[in-house]
């Protein structure tokens, strides 16, 4: 029976070190991705053009599933400096692929990532590449709220005001209809 005691306090020992992660992991909400545009893919203008007529319908249909959208220069939990790494934030997706695509860049791809769009900017000799999520109305709202009035949110850091991102139901999965 000591044995058995002896046993079961180690079995709780070791286990209680173990940690289970349940966190909110906004890089991967779902399990799918795939390139939507490549603009250095195409030889003949017709089939660029038929594509990228695909890819505008995919935009249209994932702007209809989220309140606005935040654009940033790295992926959002690798964000080391907030005001920095959020580029843009727009409530219409279609209007921040405007900001994005200007046309002025050598070409452009766009990839579905796991529930969330890249945008990535090919230049002569450089990439930028913008990540794009949807978010809830109300963390729309405090993202608005944010970059307009950054003083009038709780906390005293920009990782501390903007915590609600790693909340799950804040970062809204893009889903391909």
């Amino acid at each position: 029976m000591n044995k058995l005691s002896i046993y079961i306090q180690e079995k709780l020992k070791i286990n209680s070190n173990s940690k289970v992660s349940n966190n909110f992991d906004p890089e991967r909400l779902t399990d799918h991705r795939f390139v939507l545009y490549d603009s250095q893919s195409y030889e003949n203008e017709d089939d660029e053009a038929v594509d990228w007529k695909d890819c505008e319908d995919s935009l249209m249909s994932y702007d209809d599933q989220a309140a606005g959208f935040i654009a940033c220069d790295n992926q959002i939990s690798k964000i080391k400096n907030y005001s920095k790494d959020i580029a843009l934030t727009d409530e219409d997706l279609l209007s921040l692929r405007e900001r994005i695509v200007t046309g002025k860049d050598l070409g452009y791809e766009i990839r579905y990532e796991y529930g969330h769009l890249e945008f990535d900017c090919i230049n002569s000799g450089s990439r930028r590449t913008f990540y794009i999520y949807g978010l809830s109305e109300e963390a729309f709202d405090k993202i608005e709220q944010w970059w307009n009035y950054p003083d009038e949110l709780e906390g005293d850091t920009d990782e501390e005001k903007l915590a609600f991102l790693f909340e799950e139901g804040n970062i809204i999965p893009l889903e391909d209809k």
